[in-house]
This record gives C-alpha cells, structure tokens and sequence, in this order.
C-alpha cells in the first residue's frame, strides 16, 4: 500500500464546510425562533448552548485537516486523543448538562 496523498482533503473539505453551514444555519434560525417562544430567563441558556455546539462541533473538522487524513501535522494517536476529548466533551458533558438543566 502506497501513502496516501492530498486527494481525500480536497474532496472532503468542501462536504465539511457544507455541513457546518447548515448546521449554523439550523441552530441560529432556532435560535432566533426559540427568541420569540420562550421567556427572558430561557434566552441565556439556549444562547449558551448553541455557542457551545457551534464551537465544540467546529473542532472536529479541524482535528480532521490535521491529522493523517488532512494535512498529516499531528500523529495518529494524537487525532485519536483529541477525538475521544471532543467526544466526550460534546456528547457526554454537553448531554449531561442539557438533561440536568431546569
């Protein structure tokens, strides 16, 4: 098996950069409804919590670029690591705080 050259990141980049603006897209129109739906007290909140995905999410595509897959600057169990940090941190903790908040 030969190395793998640049062709993945040129055809996966722009399916990243798609995907992160309909998420932005999505979570700012809600945001923006959710305004005009829920009392003063509520706005803080979903406001923390989409700023919170939008950034946390954004790291996953940059932790893609790279590592081996992208552009080959940090070393596999390096991505590794920093996938199972974002993992954690978005899902589990972001899942815990959601489910606990009142």
């Amino acid at each position: 098996m030969g190395k793998t050259t640049g062709n993945k990141l040129i055809t996966y980049t722009p399916k990243f950069g798609l995907e992160f603006a309909l998420l932005r897209l999505v979570l700012i129109s809600r945001h923006k409804q959710s305004i005009f739906a829920k009392s003063s007290e509520d706005i803080p909140q979903i406001s923390y919590i989409m700023w919170f995905v939008l950034v946390t999410w954004s790291i996953f595509p940059l932790v893609w670029v790279l590592a081996p897959t992208g552009f080959g600057i940090i070393a596999v169990d390096i991505g590794a690591l920093l996938y199972l940090a974002l993992d954690i941190v978005t899902k589990i903790i972001f899942g815990i705080y959601v489910s606990t908040r009142d």
